[in-house]
């Protein structure tokens, strides 16, 4: 085995990239009781991401009381953890969570059933870790006011911040009085009504070095808010959205390098022809549903693409997602389709094919 490694490739780091490759929860349990060399990696793929949500509630808060009790007894286990995902935010189930020292918790969910009242005492020992990065908010029973308290408590390094699914706005909100306000450089708000709702709403953050934004859906009041921070804006997420957005305007984002969208037509071409001629567009980035054939859509995005000026692009990305029953697909054969579909692109050698999980976000 020495004789075939590269010169200078650590044993250890070989057995890591080789666990990687191991999906199964199972095997990876089998991983960390083989060898101690396996342990860690094999641990690390095992409880980086903890999902507690279940559902019932009674099921949620056994979930929370025995995660506590491992980490009780493991300790080790806690530097593992980056992402937490919690389905309901009541005394019941954050008390025996915000016991634990964590020491590496990168992310953090905050689910909210119906009916649920959000334990704001607790929280605060939550989303206070310097390590932390982002913020999930999830369910339409979310109140502005519960948001903007959460945030006031997280420190300034926190990123990245997420609605799902939020929608419900205060009559008034109370304005939050913090020294060193977190600089947010992402928002994602998925099927979420949200920004509609953060125009006037005096939230506890800085926006001023905002660069990537994804929206999703029901966006009423996106346009509104983008002009807000669209200066900084590099990044932009068009994610199921295509009625409505031919209004809105792609010259206002001076910044603009990466534009994605998840719906294709008729609406995301004519937005694209707002861009102004000196615009900096790195790369276009389509995401596409794979349901047998190919969108008719796709030669319209063409022509219009052909008909732009992007003096500095490098990529058009055709991102595929097959559904269930075109899952086995000929991938050589689908990739030569779309570089006919969209010759001209492909002839430039701008056109990227690649494939993912139709169940990715």
């Amino acid at each position: 085995m020495h004789a075939i490694l590269p010169a200078g490739l650590p044993i250890q780091e070989l057995w890591d990239l080789i666990i990687d490759e191991i999906l199964s929860k199972k095997d990876l349990q089998s991983c960390s009781l083989v060898c101690r060399a396996f342990v860690a990696r094999a641990q690390f793929l095992l409880f980086r991401l903890i999902h507690i949500w279940r559902t019932t509630h009674q099921h949620t808060v056994a979930r929370a009381i025995e995660l506590a009790s491992l980490l009780a007894v493991s300790p080790h286990i806690i530097r593992h953890i980056r992402r937490l995902t919690l389905g309901a935010c009541d005394a019941a189930v954050l008390s025996p969570l915000v016991q634990i020292p964590w020491t590496h918790l990168e992310s953090i969910s905050f689910g909210l059933r119906v009916s649920s009242t959000v334990d704001l005492h607790r929280i605060p020992n939550l989303v206070c870790l310097g390590s932390l990065r982002e913020v999930v908010f999830r369910g339409w029973q979310w109140k502005m006011e519960d948001i903007s308290n959460i945030l006031s408590h997280c420190t300034q390094h926190l990123e990245h911040v997420e609605f799902f699914e939020c929608g419900r706005a205060a009559a008034h909100v109370p304005p939050v009085f913090q020294c060193r306000a977190p600089k947010i450089h992402r928002l994602h708000f998925k099927d979420s009504a949200m920004p509609a709702t953060l125009i006037d709403c005096p939230l506890p953050w800085d926006l001023s070095a905002l660069t990537h934004v994804r929206v999703s859906q029901s966006m009423h009041g996106l346009n509104s808010f983008l002009q807000q921070v669209c200066s900084t804006i590099e990044s932009l997420h068009l994610d199921g959205i295509d009625h409505g957005i031919e209004s809105l305007d792609l010259s206002i984002f001076p910044a603009l390098k990466y534009l994605t969208t998840d719906s294709i037509g008729r609406s995301f071409n004519t937005m694209l022809t707002s861009l102004p001629p000196n615009n900096t567009i790195d790369t276009i980035c389509i995401c596409i549903r794979w349901f047998g054939q190919i969108p008719q859509l796709v030669p319209e995005f063409q022509k219009t693409f052909t008909s732009l000026k992007l003096p500095v692009l490098r990529r058009v990305e055709v991102e595929v997602a097959p559904e269930a029953l075109y899952f086995r697909y000929n991938a050589t054969e689908l990739r030569i389709r779309f570089q006919r579909d969209l010759s001209q692109i492909y002839e430039r050698g701008l056109l990227s094919v690649h494939f993912v999980a139709a169940s990715r976000n």
